[in-house]
């Protein structure tokens, strides 16, 4: 969610603001902290994508996972509705999308780049909110989705071994795909998000974000495939 606060920043014509106050962590220190447009949509969106991650937890994990996911919702209860009240149109995509998700992983009868597809809409539509000029917003949405197959691809990637251990849903295995097709999916997945970026006009942190797209996105794939080729060997 940094790299959506730093990406709204940078398109916005306001800049960060410093400002010192409480903690929202504890009320009890002080601290700095950054504020902006771009922080506080982001925010909000994290606050519903989190509570829908722990709502998908709490469906198919273990005992003491799903009581701490069932706990960690009725904590994040009273900012969810905050943030549904903001942003209800993106509130009930990310609900949508998640619910799908579920059925189509239940399902079982998707090919592996559908099921990338189903959850990245809902990440398209959160990035898209960063920006009020509709050319913007178009190519968001399009980096957003290519942003969210791939995040769901190397998540797949990363808990493959465990999810095989534990008799859990892997769109990976579930596909029967191999390691030579989830390395195209993944490379051409960056190649659109690359693709969209450039079209964008960045004012502010264009390094930051180009060291993320062209360089974090890669040198994560091959953490998790030198990962994946040691608990195979």
């Amino acid at each position: 969610m940094t790299f959506m606060a730093l990406l709204g920043n940078s398109l916005a014509d306001e800049e960060f603001k410093c400002v010192r106050g409480r903690c929202k962590a504890n009320p009890f220190k002080k601290c700095n902290y950054l504020v902006s447009g771009s922080v506080t949509k982001t925010a909000y969106i994290s606050t519903i994508l989190v509570y829908y991650k722990l709502w998908d937890d709490e469906k198919d994990e273990g005992f003491v996972k799903r009581f701490r996911a069932k706990a960690a919702m009725l904590l994040l209860k009273g900012s969810k509705k905050k943030a549904a009240a903001a942003f209800p149109v993106i509130y009930g995509k990310i609900k949508e999308a998640v619910e799908k998700q579920r059925e189509t992983e239940l399902s079982g009868t998707a090919s592996l780049p559908k099921f990338c597809e189903v959850m990245a809409s809902s990440l398209a539509e959160s990035i898209a909110v960063l920006s009020e000029n509709e050319r913007e917003k178009r190519i968001l949405y399009q980096l957003g989705f290519s942003l969210g197959k791939w995040i769901y691809l190397i998540d797949a990637l990363d808990d493959i071994e465990a999810d095989k251990q534990k008799h859990r849903f892997n769109a990976i295995s579930e596909t029967k795909s191999g390691e030579e097709d989830v390395i195209n999916l993944l490379k051409e997945f960056r190649n659109e998000i690359s693709a969209a970026f450039n079209l964008l006009e960045i004012k502010r942190c264009k390094g930051i974000l180009e060291n993320i797209i062209y360089l974090g996105l890669e040198n994560r794939e091959k953490q998790i495939l030198k990962k994946s080729g040691e608990n195979n060997g």
